[in-house]
């Protein structure tokens, strides 16, 4: 099923995007001209792609709200803005910097003469956001120490990947207050595509890999077109789409799974899926693609492959997934594989090899599948017993 999320927009109709924050303005005025005067930006999440969009007034106004909210004020002095400005301004920051989840969608603005004072609405008090920023880290911290013994960003991006997928199971109902933040995520361990993707840039940055999260649209489950946000992540040079909320997906049998048809993806790969979408860095290289950088994708389907695929299936099914992926390099591999496996019942042996590998017991009489054509990739469903 495609994730997707939503957010109440009320003051530019005429702008409604994804997640993006309103802001209202009263009484423009005269400005003092801050387009050249240097930014130092205060502290936050590690990676600032949204700041860097900013012109440099807007900067301004970004680092004077960032460096003061997390003290609960009523108003905060920045420069005056239009109200595009302004709400390109709250976006970038509230996308920034995932852990202020206690900032509302909307807020306000007031303007005298040359100055303006932004008024954050808060959902929630200090004391309240002290306790649940501890829970946040706290788990954070454990997910971050299964780390310590990865010697690249890959096997820790897949630390983050798997470990988040494991946690967390999608939500985008309306009863569900967290969803769209960290907290949904790392304690409530319920959330929408915004809670997942703000989540990894969290933990991405607690790492030091630069990633960030990017909004656009997506299909939904009957085909419609939905509102959508993953990650674009920086490995070794090369920028690549991270979409965890599509490799979470809800199955009918609502088994927990995790898969990676959407690990280190390029631009082609995300757009026949994804649409609608800004990111200044180009997704190219093929090199990061989770298949490709675990030499998981085939040429064929012999004796190897299978005994690779095995110890692959039995490795995740014992993190806790019910099901893996088998992928291929060609149409017609993936073609004869599906027929061999699944025409020819070869499936059943295989599962029976993964079974004695693996340290949960799950039946290997029976057996879902889903033949994934546009990605070569061979989705199998397992049920534990």
């Amino acid at each position: 099923m495609k994730k997707r999320s939503g957010i109440l927009c009320i003051i530019l109709a005429a702008s409604i995007l994804f997640l993006t924050a309103s802001c209202s303005l009263r009484t423009p005025g005269p400005t003092k001209d801050y387009s050249t005067e240097a930014v130092e930006l205060s502290s936050g999440g590690r990676t600032k792609y949204h700041f860097s969009l900013l012109n440099n007034t807007e900067k301004h106004a970004y680092n004077n709200i960032l460096s003061s909210v997390k003290d609960f004020v009523e108003k905060i002095e920045i420069p005056v803005l239009s109200e595009e400005s302004l709400n390109k301004v709250y976006s970038a920051i509230l996308y920034d910097n995932p852990d202020l989840f206690f900032l509302q969608k909307t807020c306000s603005a007031e303007t005298y003469a040359d100055v303006a004072y932004f008024k954050p609405q808060y959902s929630m008090s200090l004391s309240d956001y002290t306790a649940m920023i501890g829970k946040c880290t706290a788990v954070a911290d454990e997910i971050i120490k299964k780390t310590s013994e990865c010697t690249t960003d890959f096997d820790k991006e897949r630390v983050v990947h798997d470990e988040i997928i494991s946690l967390c199971s999608y939500s985008d109902k309306d009863d569900n207050a967290y969803k769209n933040s960290i907290y949904g995520v790392l304690v409530y361990r319920s959330a929408s595509c915004e809670g997942y993707s703000k989540t990894a840039k969290y933990l991405f940055d607690l790492l030091g890999i630069e990633s960030y999260v990017i909004t656009g649209s997506s299909y939904g489950p009957s085909g419609e077109t939905q509102p959508h946000m993953w990650n674009i992540i920086n490995l070794e040079g090369n920028y690549y789409h991270l979409d965890l909320t599509w490799d979470d997906p809800v199955t009918e049998s609502s088994l927990p799974t995790i898969f990676y048809t959407y690990f280190n993806v390029t631009d082609e790969v995300i757009g026949k899926t994804h649409f609608d979408f800004d990111n200044a860095n180009l997704c190219l290289q093929t090199e990061g693609y989770f298949f490709n950088h675990t030499e998981m994708s085939f040429e064929s389907f012999g004796r190897s492959a299978k005994e690779k695929v095995a110890l692959f299936a039995a490795d995740i099914i014992n993190k806790g997934s019910n099901g893996f992926q088998i992928c291929f390099s060609s149409e017609s591999a993936f073609k004869e594989a599906a027929d061999n496996l699944f025409e020819k019942q070869e499936i059943y042996n295989l599962l029976e090899s993964i079974e004695s590998l693996s340290a949960v017991d799950f039946a290997t009489d029976r057996v879902s599948y889903v033949l994934s054509e546009n990605y070569n990739i061979i989705e199998v469903i397992i049920e534990t017993v």
